[in-house]
């Protein structure tokens, strides 16, 4: 598997742009709080700009442009000088984005001066780990899923400004995955390891996630768990499954690249903190990410293939233990209807 580590100012100051566009759920209300209490409110003019882009942001959405298999609006706008005209683009809407960039470019030169140098260097940091020892974790993840991983992917990481240690993102383009971390220093890289291997594995085992996923849809106490997960566009089986692959509390994620969380999490199993195994992350406590990523990792231990119908049985055995165990000790917060 081949990752390419990216840090583009132009991709950044597009990022940073859409971001003060508000068109989408995945920006984050805190970066625009923060980032406007950095460089002062948004003019009457500024505010005009990006309504218009906002406009075109969600007219595009994150479909291929014109049947492209390379770019979406989010991605061409980031690369602008790469792809340039697109006749799938009106002008009057490229004149818009180059009007919007003008605009903000001095609020982003702030920013970036601040976090540009940073993310260069968790870069180095990220690509030594991926040059040293990511061969074996991938050859791990075949042995256990087979010809359902796709080890062939090639995916580009693009490293982002930000307020916080965000999230990730897989919108953008085949194989391109974002990563928010520009307040990251070189001591979070495993925290940004478990973001970018979750995203990967949105991609790399797409399938296998879909069809385990859709079996786990059909059984009672797992719908009981997903009613808790309001937000309508959350796929609840399909991200548990996902979050106990890779996270930054997983057991892989322990065996591999271990976070703070994750080893406090594993000290907890061992000494059975209650507090700690029924701490709700992500939707999901922490001890089923647990007992489902210790699965994995027993699995590849022993070399076992797995299929999603064992995967599926694992995580039903494993909502079971913990509704149990939160029987067990009378916790009043019900994570499963009873």
């Amino acid at each position: 598997m081949k990752i390419k580590l990216t840090v583009s100012k132009n991709y950044n100051h597009f990022f940073f742009v859409q971001t003060l566009a508000d068109w989408h759920f995945s920006c984050r209300s805190e970066y625009i709080e923060k980032w406007l209490d950095e460089t002062g409110p948004l003019s009457g003019h500024e505010k005009e700009i990006l309504a218009n882009l906002k406009i075109i942001l969600e007219k595009y959405g994150f479909e291929p442009i014109g049947g492209s298999k390379s770019a979406n609006i989010f991605d061409y706008f980031m690369r602008f000088d790469r792809f340039g005209t697109e006749e799938a683009i009106l002008p009057s809407e490229i004149s818009i984005y180059q009007d919007a960039m003008a605009a903000l470019a001095p609020r982003f030169e702030k920013v970036w001066s601040s976090q540009g140098g940073n993310l260069n260097s968790v870069k180095n940091e990220l690509q030594a780990w991926f040059e040293k020892s990511s061969g074996e974790m991938t050859d791990g993840l075949k042995t256990i899923f087979g010809s359902r991983f796709d080890q062939d992917r090639e995916f580009e990481v693009i490293l982002l400004i930000s307020t916080e240690i965000g999230g990730g993102g897989a919108n953008n383009g085949p194989g391109i995955i974002t990563l928010e971390c520009g307040v990251a220093t070189t001591q979070d890289a495993n925290y940004l390891l478990a973001t970018i291997w979750h995203e990967i594995t949105h991609l790399a085992l797409s399938d296998f996630i879909d069809e385990t996923a859709d079996l786990l849809d059909e059984i009672e106490i797992v719908k009981a768990a997903a009613d808790k997960a309001t937000a309508e566009d959350f796929d609840y089986s399909a991200e548990l499954i996902i979050f106990s692959l890779f996270s930054p509390m997983s057991a892989l994620t322990d065996r591999y690249f271990p976070t703070e969380i994750s080893t406090a999490l594993r000290e907890a199993v061992a000494r059975q903190d209650v507090k700690w195994l029924l701490n709700e992350r992500h939707i999901f406590p922490m001890y089923l990410l647990y007992l489902n990523g210790s699965f994995f990792v027993e699995a590849i231990k022993a070399g076992k293939a797995l299929s999603p119908k064992l995967v599926a049985e694992e995580i039903v055995r494993n909502h079971q233990i913990v509704r149990d165990f939160y029987a067990q000790h009378d916790i009043k917060v019900i994570w499963f209807k009873y």
